[in-house]
Formats: C-alpha cells, structure tokens, sequence
C-alpha cells in the first residue's frame, strides 16, 4: 500500500538538478529523509526529488509544501533545522528563506541578471540577405516545445529545408512523430527522418565527436529583400560549429483566413521571443 496522503501535514521537493547535485543535494535529500523516519514523522511528511527548479544560484534548494516555502543553501545543518522548526512546529525560518508566498521579491544573495530580452535587428546576412532578425534561446528546455510546436502543432504552415536552397523544401502531410531519449530527439515523418541533439552531452570521450553537434544557436528572421511569401519568415537552428542544422520557413501570418487565429510566425514571436 502507498502512503496515505489524507494523513500528510507535509511534503518536502528537494532538488536534484546539476547544480544542486553538485552542493550536496544528495546527501541532504538522504539524511533529512533518515532523520524524519528516525523522528517517527515518515507517514506525516511526504518526500521527493525534482530535477532543476530554476535556482540554480541558491543551490542546494528546497520547497516546504503546502506552505510554498523556499529554503535556499540548505546544507545538512540547516535542514536539521528545517525539521525542527518547520516540520515540527510551522515556524519558517526567516534566515533561510529564498521566497515565501506573498514575498515581493526572491531572498538572494546571487541573484543572476535575467537574460537578455529578445530584439530584431537589421543585418546582412551572408545566406538570407537582408533580413530583420533575433536571437531565440538555445536551452533543452526551450528547444523541445519549441520544435513540438513547428512539426505537430503548426505542420501545415511550414516548409523545412537542410540547406539554405529553396528548391529542397518539404510539406509535411501529418504531423511528425516524436522519439525523445536525452539528448538525442529523433522527429519522424513518412517525408523524413531527422535526428537532433538538443541538450548537454556528458564530456567523455566518446562523445566528443558529438558535442559540436548539439544545436546552440537559433535565430529568427524575416527578409526584407524579397516578395516571395513563402520564404519570407523563418527560424534558422544552427550546431556549435555554426554549421546549419535546420531551416524552417512559415507561411505569411496574413494567411489565416480566420484572423483569430495565431500563425505560427506570431505564436513563435510571442512565445519564444517574448515579443
């Protein structure tokens, strides 16, 4: 029988991201977990770990539910702490705190810079020529919707091409297949068969040849020297070796014969650029 989550009063989210793993986070997720069954709380507290929560800078990090209370740099001291004060009698500890619900800001001493919005800019471009164009972000986490999105979700707005010719391009009929095994995503199609590698490879040996494949680079553009609609808008994915991986073209976002609905040029824009 599973434990029974009527009698929970608590349950803890440490994470196991790479940088959280790195502080210790392992150690800590072990010895809290011993120290509440050795305390008789096991059927009263819940545990789990999670891969990165996104503070990365405040590693190890933990969350209190259902209190959505954040703890930052939690070494096994303070998690002894945690359980003491938080588990036992519901008292947050103030000192440890990295958020708390109705906190108007994050309780860090490393906060890091957002990123850089995203903006188009007039350029050159040695294969599109003139263009308007914006630097996307390249992360795992990004990449994989993102790509959903164009080979399912907007299939029959795009053309994909391998190369920077136009005469190469593919309709795609039905939506891809996905086939993702980390870090190589595999999208099928009866017109394709692509393989990527959209996420950090371990830097062994075997798999230096690889780590120049993985796409670290996507931008999108719009032409400014050309009336040929179809090849007007586009997102380019280029590897580490700035070599091209995929070129994906939308159809004009004046298409839409039902104007409430999003082309896949302006869901991009929104979604991924942020614009």
């Amino acid at each position: 029988m599973g434990k029974n989550l009527a009698a929970l009063d608590h349950y803890i989210q440490f994470c196991n991201g790479g940088s959280c793993k790195k502080k210790g986070a392992e150690e800590l997720t072990q010895e809290m977990r011993a120290n509440l069954r050795s305390q008789g709380l096991f059927h009263k507290v819940h545990t789990m770990k999670t891969l990165c929560m996104g503070r990365c800078e405040d590693a190890p990090v933990l969350i209190m539910q259902p209190d959505n209370v954040w703890y930052k740099n939690v070494c096994l001291e303070k998690g002894e702490e945690i359980i003491e004060q938080h588990v036992k009698n519901r008292n947050v500890i103030e000192n440890h705190l990295l958020f708390k619900n109705g906190a108007h800001k994050v309780l860090s001493e490393n906060e890091r810079k957002g990123p850089t919005p995203a903006k188009f800019i007039k350029a050159l471009d040695h294969d599109l020529g003139l263009v308007e164009i914006a630097q996307a972000t390249a992360s795992e986490q990004e990449l994989y919707p993102m790509l959903k999105d164009l080979f399912i979700k907007f299939h029959k707005e795009i053309s994909i091409h391998f190369s920077i010719s136009k005469t190469d391009g593919i309709k795609l009929t039905r939506p891809a297949k996905f086939d993702y095994h980390r870090p190589f995503l595999s999208i099928q199609n009866p017109e394709f068969n692509l393989s990527l590698i959209i996420a950090p490879l371990p830097k062994t040996e075997d798999n230096k040849k690889l780590l120049p494949e993985r796409i670290g680079n996507v931008e999108v553009f719009r032409k400014l020297n050309t009336q040929e609609k179809p090849y007007k808008w586009g997102i380019r994915m280029k590897d580490k070796k700035d070599e091209l991986k995929l070129l994906i073209y939308c159809e004009d976002p004046s298409f839409k014969i039902n104007q409430s609905e999003i082309s896949c040029w302006q869901h991009f824009v929104k979604i991924y650029l942020d614009l």
